[in-house]
């Protein structure tokens, strides 16, 4: 018998389920169709009307069988040439099919799968099929759910689409019957033109009169914080030019104040400021230095101030 040395793979698409692995060795060993090293087994899975999942074939199974040395050539050249050959498993080798009719179709395995030497046993590679299987419903749910996503996405591009076209036509409708109507002589543009100019001009000459009223309101305001600077209250409350001069007599010089309401000290009471200056030094209650002081009971009576702490920023509200 002639044979082939290669790693020849043949591949079955149906093979009833009673035919085992060992079964289907001895009858390739047995007509001479070759020596098989391994046999891999694959359900065949059917969709059923009104189920869900698909339902493993009761009868059939495909089966990839691996060789261990040679195969028949009258097996491979017949599957090189018509791509199949029919093997009578009931029958020998060279025998005519005249007495059974089940064969089995034989064709040549085009993704062969090398063997894999593992470490793990049968439970811990149905587990790991479990999570595998687990994963791939997960992912096929979550295809389902971007499929259904990508159909709404679809519709309202759709429906924008629709509505976009729509208006555009509507707008085109538009634009033709205004041109149509109505159309701009060179009178009426030069018209246009003079009319927009006076806008233009009338609104300048509104904002001059706007800038020339707000500066004469803030010179205004100006001018009556200046005035208000050099008036005090008097004790019937009305607004007085601020007065006080330096007065001298025999007996010295002292600085003499007009009647002020200082409000908040003293109870509001209204009573005259001024006290005898004398040549000597004496200390300012504000610095703390000696000097010629310039205002007596300034705040209350031992408060005295000389002229440089007298002139100091937030000083004068307790005079007014």
């Amino acid at each position: 018998m002639a044979s082939k040395f290669n790693n020849y793979s043949l591949y079955i698409p149906t093979l009833k389920k009673i035919y085992s692995e060992e079964l289907v060795i001895n009858i390739f060993w047995k007509i001479g169709a070759g020596t098989i090293s391994r046999i891999d087994f694959v359900p065949i899975m059917k969709t059923i009307e009104g189920q869900e999942e698909p339902v493993e074939d009761s009868v059939y199974r495909r089966a990839f069988i691996y060789t261990k040395s040679y195969w028949s050539l009258a097996v491979t050249n017949a599957i090189d040439e018509t791509g199949s050959y029919r093997m009578y498993p009931n029958l020998p080798f060279d025998a005519e099919p005249t007495q059974s009719t089940e064969y089995w179709l034989l064709l040549k395995n085009k993704t062969p799968v090398p063997y894999a030497t593992t470490t793990l046993n049968v439970h811990q590679l149905a587990h790991n099929n479990g999570l595998l299987e687990t994963k791939v419903f997960d992912m096929e749910t979550k295809v389902i759910e971007m499929e259904q996503e990508m159909s709404k996405m679809k519709e309202e591009i759709a429906r924008l689409k629709y509505d976009n076209d729509t208006m555009s036509m509507t707008l085109t409708e538009d634009v033709r019957r205004r041109c149509d109507s109505h159309s701009t002589t060179e009178s009426e543009a030069e018209n246009f033109v003079n009319s927009w100019e006076s806008i233009l001009r009338m609104m300048e000459e509104q904002e001059g009169i706007i800038r020339d009223d707000q500066e004469e309101y803030e010179n205004s305001c100006e001018a009556d914080r200046e005035r208000e600077e050099d008036l005090v209250y008097d004790d019937s409350g009305e607004m007085t030019q601020r007065g006080r001069r330096v007065v001298t007599t025999d007996n010295g010089t002292y600085i003499e104040y007009e009647m002020l309401d200082v409000d908040g000290y003293n109870n509001g009471d209204v009573a005259p400021r001024g006290e005898r200056l004398t040549d000597e030094g004496e200390t300012c209650s504000e610095c703390g230095f000696k000097g010629e002081l310039f205002a007596y009971g300034w705040r209350h009576a031992d408060d005295n101030l000389c002229r440089n702490c007298a002139n100091l920023p937030g000083m004068d509200a307790y005079e007014c």
